[in-house]
């Protein structure tokens, strides 16, 4: 079975249907973007653990904005476990650069994404919304 199956399955099984209305909410909520705030949050507390230079206001200003640039769409589950390998990495010397931060945390990312798409779909097709 594949991801339209499964999700038609799960449409015309009363029960497994309620129980979906129930913790779908859960479900996008896990997936949707942790927003600016978030990664800044996130990472302060990695400038005392890094030792970053003190920065004019400006300058912190365009730092903090690549951050959040790259990581600001992750959701919040993703961004912190993928800054929890980083540093738990015997290899991270630094503060991390956003790039290679951004693929630790897209590896996390993919789960809570799929679940709230397969749920997105699922109530579409037991409300009537998808044509197929």
């Amino acid at each position: 079975m594949g991801f339209e199956d499964d999700c038609r399955a799960v449409a015309e099984d009363r029960t497994a249907l309620a129980e979906l209305r129930i913790v779908a909410p859960l479900l996008m909520a896990s997936a949707s973007p942790c927003g600016a705030r978030a990664v800044v949050a996130a990472l302060v507390p990695l400038t005392s653990l890094y030792g970053i230079q003190t920065r004019s206001e400006a300058e912190w200003k365009t730092f903090w904005k690549f951050y959040i640039d790259a990581l600001e769409a992750l959701p919040l589950e993703a961004l912190k476990r993928g800054i929890a390998d980083y540093v738990g990495d015997a290899k991270s010397e630094f503060f991390p650069k956003p790039g290679p931060l951004k693929a630790l945390c897209e590896a996390h990312a993919s789960g809570p994404r799929m679940a709230a798409s397969r749920a997105k779909f699922t109530l579409e097709i037991a409300d009537g919304r998808s044509h197929g």
